[in-house]
C-alpha cells in the first residue's frame, strides 16, 4: 500500500466529487499496517485470478495466543476450531500448547496430524445430536457441555464416562429503556427480563439460546448424579466480540455459583471455562459511515450493536481478577477464543467484479459477499475495508456482493477512493475469523481460498 494511501479525506473535494454531504472529514483513513504485511498481501493478489482470498498469518495468530495467556494469567486456551479451521494453523496453535474447543465431529478431519491428547480437546456446544457425541466420543474427547437435564441423558447414553460442563447463561444488564432511570441496576438474571429490555453487550449474541438459568441448574446436578456422569466444571459464552468486560465477570460469578451446587452434590466441579467472545480491536478510520449527512439510499445504516470502545484482552483481564481471585483453590480455568486468535492475524481480500450508478448512489460489486464470506457484516460486525489501489480523494460508495439476492449489501456506506474500478482489490480486517466456516455455494459462487502464511 503506498504512502499516499494513508492521506486525511478531503471532507469538500470528497464532496463535490460525489455530489453528496459527507459527514466531518475523517483522518488518515485505513493506516494501520496490513495483517499479514503488505508485501506478502501484494504477492498473493499477483498470483490471483480473482477472490475471495483469505490469508492468515501464522505469527499473528502465535501473538494473540500469546497476548490471551499474558492477559489471563494460568488460562488454559483451547481454540474454536470453527473459527478457522486450517490445518497449518491448527498444527502451530497445538505446537504452542493451545488445546482445541469442537461444535462437531465434522470439525474432526481439520485435526487430522494435529499433535494434541484427546484431554487437550472439549466439545463446547451445549445441546447435540446423539451421533454428534457419539462420535465426538469415539473420536477421544470426554469433556463435554450441556445446558438442561436433557441433554445430561443424551450425553450419558452417547458418550458413557465422559465429564460435563454445566454451561451457565450470563446474566444481562438491563437496558437503559427497559430500567427507567436506574442507571446503577445490578444483573438480571436470564428468566426474569424479556430480552427486548436487555442491554446487548455482544455482536453476536447467545443469550436466549444457550445456557442454564440460576433456577434449572438444580435440576441438572440431580441428572447428573441419577446417570452417575461427573460435573467437571462449569462454562458460559458472553456472545462473539464481546465489548463489555463486566459481563465476563458476571458470567464467573454465575458459573462460580454452579460449582458450588455441584460440589455440594458430590461432583468434582474443578474447571471454570470462561467461554470465548474476546472482541478483537480493529484501529483505523476505514469502517462504515454511521453519522448522518448522508444521501438517503434506502436503510443504509449498520444494525445497531454495542456502544463503547472495543475493550482490549488485558482491560477483559484486568475486570475479571477480583472474581476469578474468589474461586475456589484448585479450579482450574479454560479459555475457548476463536475470533480473537483468527481475525488479527488475517485479511479477507476480495476483487470488485463492476461499479455502477445506481438510484444516486455509487455501487461497487465485490466477488465476495454475505453468502461466500462476510454474514457476519448483516450483524454489523466493524469491519475495515482498505484499497490496495488508489488514493487520493475518497467518496462515498454502497458495497454488495456477487449473488443476485437483494439481502446480499454491506449495511452501511463506505468511503474509498473515487478511481475504484473493476478489477481493484479490497482488503477486509477482521473478516478472517468464521468467513471461510459461514462461507455457501449459494449462487453458485466460490468459496474463500484460505492460505495460512508466516
Amino acid at each position: 500500500m503506498s504512502r499516499a494511501q494513508g492521506v486525511a479525506l478531503s471532507g469538500g473535494v470528497a464532496a463535490a466529487a460525489a455530489g453528496l454531504t459527507l459527514p466531518a472529514a475523517r483522518s488518515a483513513p485505513c493506516s494501520v499496517p496490513l495483517r499479514p504485511a503488505a508485501e506478502v498481501v501484494a504477492r498473493a493478489t499477483a498470483r490471483a485470478a480473482h477472490g475471495p482470498l483469505i490469508l492468515i498469518s501464522r505469527s499473528g495468530a502465535l501473538r494473540a495466543l500469546a497476548q490471551l495467556r499474558a492477559a489471563l494469567p494460568g488460562v488454559s486456551v483451547h481454540y474454536a476450531v470453527k473459527a478457522c479451521a486450517e490445518n497449518p494453523l491448527l498444527a502451530a496453535l497445538a505446537e504452542a500448547g493451545c488445546g482445541f474447543e469442537l461444535a462437531s465431529a465434522g470439525e474432526l478431519p481439520a485435526l487430522a496430524g494435529v499433535d494434541v491428547a484427546p484431554e487437550r480437546l472439549l466439545c463446547g456446544n451445549p445441546v447435540r445430536a446423539a451421533a454428534q457425541t457419539d462420535a465426538l466420543h469415539a473420536a477421544g474427547v470426554r469433556l463435554f457441555a450441556v445446558d438442561s437435564a436433557e441433554e445430561v441423558a443424551r450425553t450419558a447414553r452417547a458418550a458413557p464416562g465422559a465429564r460435563l460442563l454445566l454451561r451457565v447463561a450470563v446474566p444481562g444488564v438491563p437496558s437503559a429503556e427497559g430500567r427507567g432511570a436506574a442507571p446503577d441496576a445490578g444483573p438480571v438474571s436470564p428468566s426474569a427480563a424479556g430480552s427486548d429490555a436487555m442491554a446487548e453487550p455482544a455482536w453476536w449474541p447467545m443469550r436466549d439460546t444457550f445456557g442454564a438459568a440460576p433456577e434449572d441448574v438444580a435440576a441438572i446436578v440431580a441428572a447428573a448424579s441419577d446417570h452417575q456422569m461427573d460435573i467437571a466444571g462449569a462454562c458460559f459464552h458472553v456472545g462473539s466480540q464481546c465489548t463489555e468486560p463486566a459481563a465476563w465477570v458476571r458470567g464467573a460469578h454465575a458459573a462460580a455459583a454452579a460449582l458450588q451446587a455441584a460440589r455440594a452434590a458430590g461432583h468434582s466441579a474443578n474447571v471454570l471455562s470462561l467461554g470465548g467472545g474476546f472482541p478483537v480491536v480493529l484501529e483505523g478510520t476505514c469502517g462504515p459511515l454511521t453519522a448522518g449527512g448522508t444521501a438517503d439510499h434506502g436503510d443504509a445504516s449498520p444494525p445497531a450493536g454495542p456502544t463503547g470502545e472495543t475493550p482490549t484482552v488485558e482491560a477483559i483481564g484486568t475486570a475479571l481478577a477480583p472474581a476469578l481471585a474468589a474461586l475456589p483453590t484448585g479450579v482450574q480455568l479454560l479459555a475457548e477464543p476463536g475470533r480473537y486468535i483468527v481475525a488479527s492475524a488475517g485479511v479477507l481480500l476480495t476483487r470488485v467484479t463492476a461499479t455502477r450508478s445506481h438510484r444516486g448512489a455509487r455501487w461497487l460489486q465485490l466477488d465476495c459477499g454475505l453468502h461466500n464470506g462476510l454474514i457476519e457484516s448483516a450483524r454489523g460486525l466493524p469491519y475495515r475495508i482498505r484499497p490496495l489501489r488508489g488514493s487520493g480523494a475518497r467518496v462515498v460508495w454502497r458495497i454488495a456482493g456477487p449473488s443476485c439476492d437483494g439481502a446480499d449489501v454491506l449495511p452501511g456506506e463506505w468511503l474509498l477512493p473515487a478511481g475504484t474500478a473493476e478489477g481493484d482489490w479490497l482488503a477486509i480486517d477482521g473478516a478472517a475469523a468464521y468467513a471461510q466456516s459461514r462461507a455457501s455455494r449459494f449462487n453458485g459462487l466460490p468459496l474463500p481460498v484460505t492460505r495460512v502464511v508466516d
